[in-house]
């Protein structure tokens, strides 16, 4: 039996990012595949947030696997419901991304720390001298899948909702995208929105009384709606190696920017280097 996979998918981090920012090529794989591959080049993500340093990620993993029905991409995990030649509906679930901005002093800032990133717990704002932020945790939402892929054309709907018990938000996406590919080169452009309901809205980007000492600056938003662009260019130097150079940038609406916490109404991400699959 043959399954159609994604043939590049590069994670920004593998525990707490689902964005793929690489092209999405169709390609027929044997059931039963691990694969593991590493990037390496300039690379990383702004964060949003006042008084917080950029995301660097000059090395990035990539594990997966493909089953029969059962899929690993990283941290992502699924479950295949309906499959064909034009469409796939799977069980999914994946971190959710609000996170990485947010690192606290738990084991899990090891990585950021690693990596030069951090975030003061207090931040001057507004009419409070100091914002003491009580700890935004790493939740793992699940839900349904829906993939459409037919000649150069993909398009992706996913419905999630919080599995870890947390807030229990959910989050939609929609996103369409074309392929142009040629010899040795790829180049894919997209677009899509993703919507946050207020529970997890609320919960990154408000601010409660515990939070400041003015009570004119406590935040409560309502959900948000965030659009995105994202192009990939990909060549093959070799069977195993590929240049890729990939740029996304979501553009935050009123409910997340509007919030004390935030300074940038922009998130650009940016990656070029060289991937190798071993």
């Amino acid at each position: 039996m043959l399954r159609c996979r994604k043939l590049l998918k590069l994670l920004l981090l593998s525990w707490c990012f689902s964005t793929t920012i690489f092209a999405e090529e169709i390609n027929v794989t044997p059931i039963e595949n691990w694969e593991f591959g590493l990037a390496a080049g300039i690379g990383g993500i702004t964060n949003p947030l006042k008084d917080a340093d950029d995301i660097f990620l000059p090395v990035i993993p990539q594990v997966s696997y493909y089953g029969d029905r059962f899929f690993l991409e990283n941290t992502d995990l699924g479950f295949s419901l309906i499959e064909n030649e034009k469409f796939n509906v799977n069980l999914y679930g994946r971190f959710n991304e609000d996170k990485r901005y947010f690192p606290n002093a738990d084991t899990t800032d090891i990585v950021f720390t690693s990596l030069g990133w951090k975030l003061d717990p207090t931040i001057k704002v507004g009419h409070t001298a100091e914002i003491k932020l009580k700890s935004r945790h790493l939740t793992y939402l699940a839900g349904l899948q829906f993939h459409y892929h037919h000649q150069n054309y993909h398009g992706k709907l996913s419905l999630l909702t919080d599995i870890s018990n947390v807030h229990h938000g959910e989050e939609a996406e929609f996103s369409f995208g074309k392929t142009w590919q040629q010899d040795d080169w790829l180049l894919d452009l997209g677009f899509g929105l993703l919507w946050k309901s207020q529970q997890i809205v609320d919960y990154y980007y408000g601010l409660k009384p515990v939070e400041v000492s003015d009570k004119r600056d406590e935040y409560y938003p309502d959900a948000s709606l965030t659009p995105y662009l994202k192009l990939v260019y990909q060549y093959a130097i070799s069977e195993k190696v590929k240049f890729i150079t990939s740029v996304k940038i979501d553009k935050m609406d009123s409910e997340r920017y509007r919030s004390p916490l935030v300074n940038d109404r922009y998130i650009n991400s940016f990656f070029m280097g060289f991937a190798y699959d071993f």
